[in-house]
């Protein structure tokens, strides 16, 4: 693998693992494959009853750009986003899924938008959505710019938060930190009102990152505890900084059903 150009700033890609031991090596090799080189991965590993600290490790002889870490026990996604950003060493975070897949142009395109527009602070992609065969379920068409993307961000319809990458000098040092107890997608949903608020968001209008539809057990109980959240946040963000959804963003997870 070729040597990076020195001037080339470090991207950090933060990679929560949890039960992906199917999809994990498969997502590993589309980072590996990026046409940007100087990024590092780091991973962290929350769950230690499946292969995918093996999988990490065997994949580490490959690609020594590959930082692996687990915790001790299940801490949850908000816990273990929190490690993945303190153990980052780059101004650049992308987020990635586990399952997913990046496509070889995806940090490179990114990283340029970003480096082109200073006013933004994270830029996500439009995405491909994968079942458990591989086969496309559908496409994404998420807004452009900031105005649309953040008063529908509430109903998560906006952005795929595991696509976005940010540039962290370009928000307050203490904005970048997940609550834990609170459930997908909302802990990233709370997060990026945050981000809203110091700075602007975008999306590509290319589709650089393919992610999977997994069927959730227990959907109705999930269901309920979701809508609780949701509530929560919105109330926080309204009380806090006058946060103002569109009718869209309120209503688009009870009709699709999440």
């Amino acid at each position: 693998m070729k040597k990076p150009k020195t001037n080339q700033p470090l991207v950090s890609v933060v990679l929560p693992v949890y039960k992906s031991e199917e999809f994990l090596e498969a997502c590993l090799q589309s980072l590996s494959e990026q046409t940007y080189k100087n990024l590092e991965i780091v991973a962290v590993v929350d769950y230690l009853g499946d292969n995918s600290l093996r999988i990490l490790r065997k994949y580490k002889k490959t690609d020594k750009r590959l930082r692996i870490y687990s915790n001790l026990q299940r801490y949850g996604l908000a816990s273990t986003l929190n490690r993945c950003l303190s153990l980052s060493k780059g101004q650049y975070i992308a987020f990635m899924d586990s399952q997913g897949l990046a496509l070889k142009t995806r940090i490179s395109k990114q990283l340029a938008y970003l480096l082109d527009n200073p006013k933004i602070a994270a830029v996500g992609t439009q995405i491909e959505r994968l079942d458990e065969s591989n086969k496309n379920v559908n496409r994404s068409e998420f807004p452009a710019f900031h105005e649309e993307i953040y008063k529908e961000l509430i109903g998560g319809t906006s952005m795929k938060f595991e696509s976005v990458m940010l540039d962290k000098a370009r928000l307050p040092k203490d904005i970048l930190r997940f609550k834990k107890g609170t459930i997908y997608p909302y802990l990233y949903i709370d997060v990026f009102m945050k981000i809203g608020q110091y700075s602007q968001l975008a999306n590509l209008n290319q589709r650089l990152v393919r992610t999977r539809e997994i069927i959730k057990q227990n959907k109705g109980v999930l269901n309920l505890r979701k809508q609780l959240h949701m509530a929560k946040i919105l109330f926080d963000a309204s009380t806090n900084y006058d946060y103002k959804p569109s009718v869209k963003a309120l209503f688009s997870p009870i009709l699709r059903g999440i």
